[in-house]
C-alpha cells in the first residue's frame, strides 16, 4: 500500500515536470514567432502602420530578446530613428526601445548603441 502511494506521488511529480517543460517550450516558441514578426516589420515594412506597435512591443518585451540579435536590432533601430520617412513619435519610440533593450545588457551594449545612433 505504501509502495503504491509512493509510486503515484512520483508519477504526479513526473507529470508536473513534463507539464512545466511543455509550457516553457510553448512560451519560447510563441516569443520566437512574435519577435520574428517584429523583426520582419522593422526590416521590410518601416512605413507600416504597425511600426509604432512593434516599437512599443520591443520596449515592453526587451528583457526577452536574445543577446545575439542586439547588434542587428540596434542598427535597424538607429536607421529608423534617423530616417526622414518616420514620424517624430516613431523616432522617439526607436530610441526608447533601444534603451529598454540595452538597459539590462551592460555597458558594452551602451557603447554599441552610441556608435549606431551617432
Amino acid at each position: 500500500m505504501q509502495e503504491k502511494v509512493r509510486l503515484e506521488r512520483e508519477l504526479k511529480e513526473t507529470q508536473a515536470v513534463e507539464s512545466k517543460e511543455k509550457r516553457t517550450r510553448m512560451q519560447t516558441e510563441a516569443i520566437k514567432l512574435v519577435f520574428s514578426t517584429y523583426f520582419r516589420i522593422l526590416k521590410n515594412a518601416q512605413d507600416s502602420t504597425l511600426l509604432s506597435s512593434v516599437l512599443k512591443g520591443l520596449g515592453k518585451f526587451a528583457h526577452l530578446i536574445n543577446v545575439d540579435f542586439l547588434a542587428d536590432l540596434t542598427n535597424i533601430l538607429g536607421n529608423i530613428a534617423s530616417s526622414k520617412d518616420v514620424s517624430a513619435e516613431d523616432s522617439l519610440q526607436c530610441v526608447l526601445a533601444a534603451f529598454n533593450i540595452l538597459s539590462g545588457q551592460g555597458m558594452s551594449s551602451f557603447c554599441l548603441l552610441d556608435s549606431v545612433l551617432v
